[in-house]
């Protein structure tokens, strides 16, 4: 028992200096106060390790090498996209399985990984063999510490729902500050008190936006188009390139409002932005439930634009050409209040450039749309074309990932134009709106917290823009507020609980 003590202690001591390199420079020293919890977070990752292994070295080696792993893993994710590892980024392992041509993963296939791999096997294997086992807990204790440990996650993973823990959670974390909690808190313990937090939150009814503003009077469209164009924003503007975008130029002309898109992302979690202009919702709104609005597949869900529209005698169609599954989308998007759902398999003979449907293709999609009776109709559609990684290999004759990027950007920005020229012909009112989602990860196009895309509203009858031409920053969730008001909505997009 002393050794698995000392072993666990030691352990411990030395996870604390490795948490540490997860932390910004400059970040916060840690919280004293938090060492007793941080040790006993700790402490039942040891028991479990002390479970499965039944060796207290082995298992104080196994504590060290996960909060190491996880360390690495959020080191790696802030310079890819500028925030830390956040307890939410668990429910994206089946995607990265499932799907790991969308992530950065392709070093898990390359030799130097799968050699240390194949050296850790062995180093595990030689280990097994040469510390006694047992010499803690019987086989058969082993086997009641690990079902104790995991018992004693699920008990408080449900009592976390519930007052009086909820409550205290709330007061111990009033608002996520994932930086400075990491340097106060550590990693392992900031990564368990979110989590925590996420689970009282899930349970609880949206709260109305916190951000109103005075709007325009409803424009009482026929038509409503939402686009969210994947990693879509003017380069010259970014720092990027100087390539003309002659759409989004066109587009800027004879719109009512344009101008750079503050996003709650950058170089990911599309589905963050995606969100925020379907709801109205800040990050402050959401709280811990903005790190991934779609993690949440049952309980109260927002009350959004589709929801406002079908009540009022809308179709709500959502358009997306890649699988269902992604992002829990199949399950998500009715919570959101559309109808109609297009998927993959609804575009299986559409036109692709690169990997992905092309955006000229969706373009048509929405077209084919716009008139099908009966009317009103929204239509919200996410494309895919230019989704990362820029990696050779994905388009013929051209390796550097940022030329890729800009010639699936020059497709999107003709993209516009096709659509701008079909809603142009149409008899009827037509409000459009179209953004990207997050800025792309790019070798010359650093990660911030302080993201920005583009975006364009306009409004179109019987062929005649309205135009002002006027440019503003919006915000996303503010974007959406924008978009309902125009629609008809009432002044200030609200949230509860969906029908």
């Amino acid at each position: 028992m002393v050794l698995a003590v000392l072993s666990c202690l030691l352990a411990f001591a030395a996870s604390v200096a490795v948490e540490r390199l997860a932390v910004l420079p400059g970040g916060k020293r840690p919280s004293l106060r938090a060492l007793p919890w941080r040790l006993a977070a700790f402490a039942t990752l040891y028991l479990f390790w002390l479970g499965i292994w039944g060796r207290p070295v082995l298992a104080a080696l196994a504590c060290l090498i996960t909060v190491a792993v996880l360390t690495a893993i959020s080191i790696r994710k802030r310079e890819l996209v500028g925030e830390p590892l956040a307890f939410s980024d668990f429910g994206l392992i089946e995607m990265i399985v499932r799907h790991p041509d969308l992530y950065y993963t392709d070093f898990l296939a390359k030799p130097p990984f799968l050699l240390g791999a194949a050296s850790f096997l062995a180093a595990l294997g030689t280990w097994l063999w040469l510390e006694p086992a047992y010499t803690v807990l019987s086989p058969f204790g082993s086997a009641v510490a690990a079902a104790l440990v995991l018992g004693g996650i699920a008990a408080l993973w449900w009592a976390a729902g519930r007052p009086p823990l909820s409550i205290l959670m709330g007061r111990l974390l009033p608002h996520p500050d994932p930086e400075e909690h990491i340097a106060r808190w550590g990693l392992l313990l900031t990564l368990a008190g979110y989590a925590l937090r996420w689970r009282g939150q899930v349970a609880a009814p949206y709260p109305a936006d916190s951000q109103g503003r005075a709007e325009p009077a409803p424009l009482d469209p026929d038509l409503i188009i939402v686009i969210q164009f994947e990693s879509f924003l003017d380069p010259e503007r970014a720092g990027l390139s100087d390539v003309a975008l002659p759409g989004l130029a066109r587009a800027r002309d004879l719109s009512l409002l344009h101008g750079p898109l503050r996003v709650p992302a950058c170089g990911a979690f599309t589905m963050r932005t995606e969100h925020a202009v379907l709801t109205g919702l800040s990050d402050a709104d959401l709280g811990f439930r903005a790190f991934d609005p779609y993690l949440a597949r049952r309980g109260p869900a927002p009350t959004s634009l589709a929801h406002r529209l079908k009540a009022r005698g809308f179709e709500t169609v959502f358009m997306h050409p890649f699988r269902s599954g992604f992002f829990g989308r199949a399950k998500v998007v009715p919570r959101l209040g559309f109808d109609r759902l297009l998927f993959e398999e609804d575009f299986s003979s559409a036109e692709r450039f690169g990997p992905y449907v092309s955006d000229r293709a969706m373009m048509r999609a929405i077209l084919a749309e716009a008139d099908r009776p009966p009317l009103p109709r929204l239509i919200t559609a996410i494309t895919m074309e230019n989704h990362g990684p820029w990696t050779a290999g994905r388009l013929e004759g051209e390796t550097d990932p940022t030329r890729q990027y800009l010639r699936h950007l020059g497709n999107a920005d003709g993209a516009i134009g096709l659509l701008l020229d079909g809603l142009l012909q149409r008899r009827g009112r037509t409000l459009l709106c179209f953004f990207g989602d997050h800025p792309p990860i790019l070798p010359g196009l650093p990660p911030t917290r302080a993201a920005e895309t583009d975006y364009a509203l306009l409004f179109i009858e019987d062929g005649q823009p309205l135009t002002s031409g006027r440019a503003e920053r919006l915000s996303a969730d503010a974007l959406g507020r924008l978009v309902a008001s125009l629609s008809g909505e009432a002044p200030t997009m609200r949230a509860g609980e969906a029908a």
